[in-house]
């Protein structure tokens, strides 16, 4: 692992530890949309939960414990009310649809689920990257 995927993964850690006083106890069933390289899929499961990661075609997961759902960036491949929790970190920026995808999270949901996504916000973007060439 290079020096920028220790670096985005000490990120991807403490939104996670950030968010998991809002998280419901394991155990739940939970979407990882837009997993990315599967650091908090790893994380949500150590905890106790049940996480099904899933990415579009290409992208560079690499967790080798966490099975991988690739999907078209479009519809979830998964029955309705599947899920007790969607977790989304860093995914809205790229998604071309909002409406479809919020439809496709509420689809998937079970009744009373939730959603939780983390956004990146100007500030974020803009200490990443001094943080980048700093560390």
């Amino acid at each position: 692992m290079n020096l920028s995927d220790e670096y985005l993964k000490s990120i991807r850690q403490f939104e996670l530890k950030a968010i998991s006083l809002k998280l419901p106890p394991p155990p739940l069933k939970i979407l990882d949309v837009g997993a990315g390289a599967g650091w908090q899929a790893e994380m949500l499961l150590r905890a106790g939960y049940r996480v099904l990661p899933m990415e579009v075609e290409g992208h560079a997961f690499s967790s080798p414990s966490v099975p991988i759902t690739i999907y078209d960036g479009i519809t979830f491949p998964f029955p309705d009310r599947e899920f007790d929790l969607v977790f989304a970190s860093n995914v809205l920026d790229h998604v071309p649809d909002w409406d479809r995808f919020s439809n496709e999270i509420h689809r998937v949901l079970k009744q009373g689920g939730q959603w939780i996504v983390v956004l990146p916000t100007t500030a974020w973007r803009a200490w990443t990257l001094i943080l980048y060439y700093l560390v």
